[in-house]
């Protein structure tokens, strides 16, 4: 995530869902946040007429002339907490998951927001952060949290399947049991249940049924 971004199409349609999720359940959200890359021209698909008309509080924040994500604080439930600190440093990746468990260990479900979704096997030291790791995701996984994994779509269509063939691999989870993928348009949402939350399949189809722009990803 970068602070460059807040404010376009792809982040209203995903705080809807946050705030859905959050109604239900304690939320966590670890922005992956990292520095803004001002020399890129990019990440301009702003809100139309038809997001004011669906959601004018959230259509509103988002407008701000200010691009900070803290200002979605304004809009989603007092119970969802936060892990702002920006990923700049390969070498300190231990002590990122170390602040980030001890911010969101209280929280039910966590929800994490790279740029670049699930790691790949050509990360690098440079571009890590730009990713969430399978290290990451393990950490929480075996806390009995549910994880959600914001992803845009690949340009390989087998590539997000093999990414969550990995993922299940490397964390321990069953895929088949355990993973949903809500589709918005060229974004995915991953997520992955803990028995201890399967009640939240039932809230995401109550979600999609009244939000008719996203739909399952089967």
């Amino acid at each position: 995530m970068q602070n460059k971004y807040f404010g376009d199409k792809h982040d209203f349609y995903k705080y809807l869902l946050l705030k859905h999720i959050s109604e239900y359940y304690s939320l966590g959200i670890h922005w992956c946040l990292v520095p803004d890359e001002t020399k890129k021209n990019d990440g301009k698909k702003t809100l139309k007429e038809k997001e004011m008309d669906k959601n004018s509080t959230l259509y509103t924040i988002l407008n701000d002339s200010k691009k900070d994500i803290k200002n979605i604080e304004k809009y989603l439930n007092k119970n969802v907490k936060f892990f702002y600190e920006k990923h700049e440093h390969f070498y300190m990746e231990h002590i990122y998951i170390t602040k980030s468990i001890e911010k969101l260990k209280t929280q039910e479900i966590i929800f994490f927001d790279p740029d670049n979704g699930i790691e790949v096997l050509s990360t690098n030291n440079k571009n890590k952060f730009k990713y969430v790791s399978y290290g990451l995701l393990a950490n929480y996984w075996e806390m009995e949290k549910t994880l959600i994994i914001y992803q845009h779509k690949d340009r390989n269509k087998k590539s997000t399947n093999e990414k969550i063939d990995y993922l299940c691999k490397s964390i321990n989870c069953n895929k088949s049991k355990d993973i949903e993928i809500v589709k918005k348009g060229n974004v995915k949402y991953i997520f992955i249940i803990n028995k201890k939350h399967y009640n939240l399949r039932n809230i995401i189809d109550d979600f999609i049924n009244k939000n008719n722009e996203y739909e399952k990803d089967i």
